[in-house]
């Protein structure tokens, strides 16, 4: 987790961001933001609050060389001195609305700071905030005087609703952390404009690991699973997850009780993944002890039938084909699973 209480805003500057697909304009700011205590706080706030749940950690990159991923490019020019800051706000803001084309990109305030005292993994980092407010909130702004009181309806930025955010921890490999609350335009946001892709940590390793072995297993289609593959796998991979520290891709796949066609399906799978995150994932890595409880709750098998009952197969189960059958009723045309058990309870 990011630790904050250190950290210190040392400038910020707000500039808009329009959609030039709409003909709106990109407004460029050559004030930076007067900072007090309190407005201090709650940028701090502002710049954090989507990461407080849980982070990913990622890494700049580039399919040819990083110096032409243009936000590395920008930061690294700033982190030399070749730009300021307020020079790399405006380069940032630029490139953003030279990718800001589609019609359903909505526009908002870009808010950058450079900010230090960011502690991660016991280590201090100076850093970059850029969030970007798309949608404003309404308030009731009440002014008193000596003589009245009065009411404004005015609209501003929900300190815990932003629309996109991004967390650049500087030094030689630099860490970025982003959110983003629209799915339909994830691919803008971190993609094209960050150019980033989750870091080879074992984190974030175990999690794509498990996340492929989920969407396999939920891929296989329940109508021809006929020997319940989709249980005893799930049981199967949990079980090695479980008593391993380490993942060995190629030792996994010998403790799968799977017949051929469906491992080489497994295999590709993997490989698809690996190659939509630019990681390995059948290089061995150190597994996260943190991933395992929600892997396992999401593993878990519940056969949902049309007859208004439902199978719930626990994750532990050990080798579920075992207890479990499944077959069709000529007579009654009608598919149907044999359990058996020793004692109800």
């Amino acid at each position: 987790m990011i630790d904050l209480t250190d950290t210190v805003v040392e400038k910020a500057v707000v500039h808009f961001v329009g959609n030039s697909s709409r003909g709106e304009p990109l407004s460029i700011s050559n004030n930076l933001v007067k900072l007090d205590p309190k407005l201090q706080s709650s940028l701090i706030q502002l710049f954090f609050y989507p990461f407080l749940r849980g982070i990913e950690e990622h890494e700049f990159f580039h399919e040819i060389d990083l110096k032409h991923n243009e936000m590395y490019s920008y930061l690294q020019d700033f982190e030399e001195g070749t730009n300021n800051f307020k020079q790399f706000s405006k380069n940032t803001s630029s490139f953003l609305y030279r990718l800001t084309t589609h019609p359903n990109i909505l526009t908002g305030d870009l808010i950058i700071s450079a900010i230090s005292g960011v502690k991660y993994k016991s280590n201090l980092y100076s850093a970059i905030a850029i969030v970007k407010s798309e949608r404003k909130n309404q308030y009731i702004d009440v002014l008193r005087s000596d003589e009245s009181i009065t009411v404004q309806l005015k609209d501003g930025i929900d300190l815990k609703g932003l629309d996109k955010a991004a967390i650049i921890l500087l030094g030689n490999n630099k860490k970025i952390f982003h959110y983003n609350n629209r799915r339909n335009d994830a691919i803008y946001w971190a993609k094209d404009f960050l150019g980033c892709r989750p870091s080879g940590t074992s984190e974030n390793k175990t999690k794509a690991f498990m996340d492929a072995c989920i969407s396999f297993c939920k891929s296989i289609n329940p109508e021809n699973d006929l020997q319940n593959s989709t249980t005893n796998l799930n049981s199967e991979i949990s079980a090695y997850i479980d008593k391993n520290e380490k993942l060995d891709y190629k030792e996994l796949k010998k403790s799968l009780s799977i017949n051929k066609e469906l491992e080489s399906a497994f295999d590709q799978h993997i490989t698809v993944k690996e190659e939509q995150l630019k990681i390995s994932l059948k290089d061995k890595f150190i597994l996260d002890q943190s991933k395992r409880a929600p892997f396992r709750k999401k593993l878990e098998k519940l056969i949902k039938l049309d007859t208004n009952v439902d199978i719930k197969i626990k994750i532990d189960t050990s080798k579920p084909n075992s207890i479990i059958e499944k077959g069709f009723d000529n007579k009654k045309k009608m598919n149907y699973y044999k359990i058996y058990f020793n004692k109800e309870g």
